[in-house]
């Protein structure tokens, strides 16, 4: 049973990471034992996360846990995670790195952005007054699409430059989306015909 208390806990410590972001950084631990001195909590986060723990240890004494969310997999912490994961394993491993500070290093990030922006514009029919320029073709929308992914690469390097995540993201946009709502819908907002 203490094991799987454990890995509960270290399941739960990273819960709280992912979904409260950087304002957790150094109070983990303190709110997870908080949190289990609660059965309440403990049963409805065992329900909720549908976490399962496997009480066959491996050879180093792990035990095994697996945890299913009832909801599909987020596709931005996933995509996140793979960008951290590549981003790292290719600053330890490129002859051809160079270190710079941070504030060097989002000023080219900056820069990178910027240039794919231009690459992305490249396969898309921005000059309204050029020939067939309503005419996206299906290998221009997929070099565009590539384009772009590029830009999301750099752009998840600079958000987590600035010391945020994959939640942090997640939640400043709903909170400008709702923003966006609320003007909209106001009586003099962006949805009133202007005359």
């Amino acid at each position: 049973m203490t094991e799987e208390i454990d890995s509960t806990k270290a399941l739960i410590r990273h819960v709280l990471q992912e979904t409260m972001g950087v304002g957790m950084e150094g109070r983990v631990d303190e709110v997870v034992t908080q949190l289990f001195q609660n059965d309440d909590f403990k049963k409805f986060i065992r329900e909720h996360y549908k976490i399962e723990v496997d009480m066959s240890q491996g050879e180093d004494g792990s035990v095994f846990l697996s945890q299913t969310k009832r909801f599909k997999e987020d596709k931005l912490d996933d995509i996140w995670n793979r960008n951290i994961q590549f981003t790292d394993y290719a600053k330890d491993h490129n002859p051809r790195r160079v270190d710079m500070s941070k504030e060097v290093f989002m000023c080219r990030l900056s820069i990178a952005l910027f240039r794919e922006v231009g690459e992305m514009t490249d396969h898309v029919p921005w000059k309204w007054w050029g020939r067939g320029v309503w005419e996206l073709t299906d290998e221009n929308r997929e070099k565009a699409l590539e384009e772009s992914i590029d830009l999301l690469h750099f752009w998840l390097e600079f958000i987590r430059c600035l010391g945020y995540n994959s939640t942090d993201i997640y939640r400043k946009y709903v909170e400008k989306n709702e923003e966006n709502w609320r003007r909209f819908k106001e009586k003099d907002g962006w949805n009133q015909v202007i005359h």
